[in-house]
């Protein structure tokens, strides 16, 4: 009887430890649930009990690479959106909206009202391609200023319209003397651009000054004049073709 009670007892005993055992069974998605979430508190080592960081120790060095992947792309991800351009693009009255209107989000857009025949139209343009590969996140665009607008003056020419958001934030009209004059210069206008904050330079003076002693006229509005009923400036004309 003894024995009978023994072996029952015995088996009882078995059993419950089989039992314990299940219960504090620790499976590799646990512990491995667990680290990755004090991972994102750097806790991860501290966190893992000693038996659950021995089931998991050869997958760490992966996390953790991923985890530097991670933070590396974080960290470049602005840089690696900023849009570059790098030339300067001649568009058309079609395209207008579609390649300044709607240029990225907080783009400059620097867009060249010239004539052909004005000699200090092609010499901005040269300018304007020498400066649209040192300043690859402006964009650089121009148009025949009468293809754009018909009864535009030429004497308003050159103009300098500056974009951003889809707004113009900048008008340089009749821009020969701000620009420099007889020495307009990648370095004239870049240091003019500058001083707009549109970008930065490292430009201690305006190297036009080096140059050319006459005063600066100051840039002026434009001499359009059209029927009042559908201008009503030079700016107001810009948004209503654009809208």
């Amino acid at each position: 009887m003894a024995n009978e009670v023994n072996t029952d007892f015995k088996d009882i005993h078995e059993l419950l430890m089989k039992s314990n055992e299940e219960n504090n069974e620790i499976t590799k998605d646990e512990p491995m649930s667990n680290f990755n979430e004090a991972l994102e508190q750097d806790e991860a080592i501290d966190f893992l009990a000693y038996n659950e960081f021995s089931e998991i120790e050869d997958d760490i060095e992966k996390i953790s690479d991923l985890r530097y992947r991670k933070e590396y792309t974080q960290e470049i991800q602005p840089t690696v959106k900023k849009v570059q351009f790098g030339t300067l693009i001649e568009i058309t009255k079609q395209n207008f909206i579609q390649e300044v209107k709607r240029a990225p989000k907080d783009v400059y857009v620097i867009l060249h009202l010239f004539q052909d025949y004005i000699v200090h139209c092609r010499l901005i343009d040269e300018c304007l391609i020498s400066l649209a590969k040192k300043f690859i996140n402006h964009k650089f665009v121009k148009i025949q200023a009468t293809r754009f607008l018909s009864n535009f003056h030429d004497s308003d020419c050159p103009a300098i319209i500056i974009y951003k958001n889809s707004k113009v934030v900048h008008e340089m009209i009749a821009c020969t003397s701000l620009l420099g004059g007889n020495c307009i210069s990648e370095g004239s206008i870049e240091w003019v651009f500058a001083q707009k904050n549109i970008w930065e330079t490292e430009l201690e003076k305006n190297p036009a000054d080096l140059g050319d002693k006459t005063p600066k006229t100051p840039e002026r509005r434009s001499s359009f004049q059209g029927d009042s009923s559908e201008y009503r400036g030079f700016s107001s004309r810009l948004k209503r073709k654009c809208t």
